[in-house]
């Protein structure tokens, strides 16, 4: 099975990178939203995540938002440690996502290919981040050159 997998904090900006990348028409583009859909569902899964783990050390207003004592420092809940609240978001911003990309693996290919030989632009009034564009290119390499060469292997 072929599976694109990224950490928490690298969903965002591979996503963001990804916007910034203007390709040409057809299956290329369709790769590029594709993998953007599903980027974004893994950050909202993320966000739904965070929100409880916050929620369970903090104390949150009535718009959700983290309440911070004069200093600046977040209020933690009664009996409830602080550090064990900002490790259990790393733990979360750590963790391995998994996109199966079976069901679009020719269109996102193509995006693959378009991207190594630099067959793209930057979209007008954006960036591409280099380290989320590694990112991205690593990921991409893993599913298509990785699993090729264990194809060989089987």
């Amino acid at each position: 099975m072929k599976t694109l997998v990224l950490e928490n904090k690298q969903v965002v900006p591979v996503f963001n990178t990804l916007d910034a990348i203007k390709v040409a028409e057809g299956k290329v583009m369709r790769g590029k939203g594709k993998l953007q859909k599903k980027l974004l569902e893994l950050d909202k899964e993320y966000q739904e995540d965070r929100k409880d783990i916050l929620e369970s050390y903090f104390e949150v207003d009535e718009k959700g938002e983290l309440k911070r004592d004069k200093q600046g420092k977040l209020i933690t809940l009664e009996g409830k440690d602080e550090q064990d609240g900002l490790d259990k978001i790393q733990e979360l911003l750590d963790e391995e996502v998994k996109i199966d990309v079976v069901t679009f693996d020719t269109k996102l290919k193509v995006l693959y290919e378009a991207l190594d030989k630099d067959d793209f632009t930057t979209a007008k009034d954006k960036e591409i981040n280099e380290m989320g564009f590694d990112t991205l290119m690593d990921a991409l390499e893993d599913v298509f050159e990785n699993h090729k060469k264990e194809e060989g292997n089987a």
